[in-house]
C-alpha cells in the first residue's frame, strides 16, 4: 500500500499549521512591544506642574516621551474637561484637539476660559506604526483673570513710606462650615509673608515679584485647604 500521498498531507499541514503560529506569535508579539514602547508624561501647562492661579487666556500645553531613540510620533490628541474622571476615560467636554504634528506643544484654542476654576487634561499619542499611549491627567486652576474679579480692598498701617519697619497686619476668623478647598490671593506695593496660624504658607521668599510698584502689581495664588482644616478659629498675617 502506498502512503506517500497521506504522508505528505500529513507534513503539508503540519508544516502549514506550524508556519501559521510562528507569523500569528510574531504578529502578536510585535503589537504588544510597539504598545508598551513609549508613553507621555511629564505633562505642563505653561512650563508649570499643575500651576494654580493661571491668568493666561490661551495657555500652552507640553509633555514628554518616554521612549526609546526609534520611537517617532506621528499624532497627538489632547482632551481637556472639568471633571478629571471624564478626561482619564477618553472624553474632553471643554476641548479635544488633534493634530497631525511631530511635536509636543499645543496651544489652548477652545472657549473663554473661567476664572478660579480647575480643568484637567491629558494627551495621547501615536507613533508611526499606529500604536498609541495616553498620559495620565494633569490639571491646573485659573486665577483672577481680570481685574475686575478683585473683591478685597488695599490695607495700609497709615504709616509713612519713610517708617523702615514692615508693618504686621492680622486678622482672626472663625469658619462656621467646613472648607473643602481653600485658596487665597494676596498681592502687595512691595514684599510680604503670609500666615495662618503663626505658620508660613509657601516656600517663597520675597513675594511678589518686583514691580513698578506704583504702576503694576502682582498677586500670588496659595492653596491653604490644608492649613484652614486643621482648625476652624484661624489668624491671618500677612508681614
Amino acid at each position: 500500500m502506498n502512503y506517500t500521498p497521506f504522508l505528505n498531507r500529513f507534513f503539508n499541514q503540519r508544516i502549514y499549521y506550524f508556519l501559521s503560529f510562528l507569523v500569528l506569535g510574531t504578529t502578536m508579539f510585535v503589537s504588544c512591544k510597539t504598545e508598551a514602547d513609549f508613553k507621555p508624561y511629564d505633562l505642563k501647562t505653561e512650563y508649570l506642574k499643575d500651576p494654580i492661579g493661571l491668568d493666561v487666556a490661551a495657555p500652552r500645553f507640553t509633555w514628554k516621551i518616554d521612549a526609546d531613540s526609534e520611537y517617532r510620533q506621528k499624532e497627538f490628541k489632547i482632551l481637556m474637561g472639568q471633571d478629571s474622571a471624564e478626561v482619564a476615560q477618553g472624553t474632553g467636554a471643554v476641548w479635544e484637539h488633534a493634530s497631525a504634528e511631530a511635536i509636543n506643544l499645543a496651544e489652548f484654542k477652545g472657549k473663554e476660559l473661567t476664572p478660579f476654576t480647575e480643568y484637567y487634561w491629558k494627551v495621547v499619542t501615536t507613533d508611526n506604526a499606529g500604536a498609541s499611549s495616553s498620559s495620565e491627567v494633569a490639571q491646573f486652576e485659573t486665577g483672577m483673570m481680570q481685574t475686575e474679579n478683585w473683591q478685597g480692598h488695599w490695607i495700609t498701617d497709615t504709616n509713612s513710606i519713610e517708617v523702615k519697619q514692615a508693618p504686621y497686619f492680622r486678622r482672626a476668623i472663625t469658619l462656621e462650615k467646613e472648607v473643602s478647598k481653600a485658596t487665597a490671593y494676596i498681592t502687595a506695593a512691595g514684599l510680604f509673608e503670609f500666615y495662618i496660624n503663626g505658620n508660613k504658607i509657601g516656600n517663597h521668599f520675597m513675594d511678589p515679584v518686583y514691580t513698578r510698584f506704583d504702576k503694576r502689581n502682582a498677586y500670588v495664588t496659595f492653596d491653604v485647604s490644608d492649613a484652614v482644616k486643621e482648625s476652624s478659629e484661624l489668624a491671618l498675617g500677612v508681614l
